[in-house]
């Protein structure tokens, strides 16, 4: 079991590190079918293909991205200057003290408090709140 264990442990390790260093491999293959593409058009005098390329695929390509650029920036126009979400407004105390049915000078005690514990009933309902004492030694 411990060999399985371990074995199962190695093969994830190196795939996390081969996802790790996916930028290198796409890298090596985007620089292989650039040499591949030099070879061919180049060196084997395939000029017509590469003209073609430039002249139907290429602007096709540009169109494309210019679609893409506009289509993301299209909120960016639409919501300009506009306020689209109301922030929250905070509770006041007698809203706590109303909500959980504690004194208002405790939950006054526990906003400012770093460490608070609460009992609740059965059904969840909070009913006490105990200030615990700050902690100062953190070793």
């Amino acid at each position: 079991m411990n060999k399985v264990s371990f074995t199962t442990i190695n093969i994830l390790v190196g795939i996390f590190w081969l996802y790790l260093f996916k930028f290198l491999i796409t890298a090596f293959a985007w620089l292989m079918s650039i040499q591949w593409s030099y070879q061919q058009w180049i060196h084997e005098r395939h000029r017509q293909e590469f003209i073609l390329l430039i002249t139907e695929s290429a602007p096709l390509g540009v169109a494309f991205c210019i679609i893409l650029f506009i289509w993301a920036r299209v909120n960016i126009f639409r919501f300009t200057g506009k306020v689209r979400r109301i922030s929250k407004t905070h509770s006041t105390l007698e809203d706590d003290c109303r909500w959980i049915n504690v004194e208002q000078n405790e939950i006054a005690q526990a906003r400012e408090a770093q460490a608070v514990l609460c009992y609740h009933d059965d059904s969840g309902k909070l009913i006490a709140l105990r200030i615990m004492p700050a902690r100062t030694d953190f070793s």
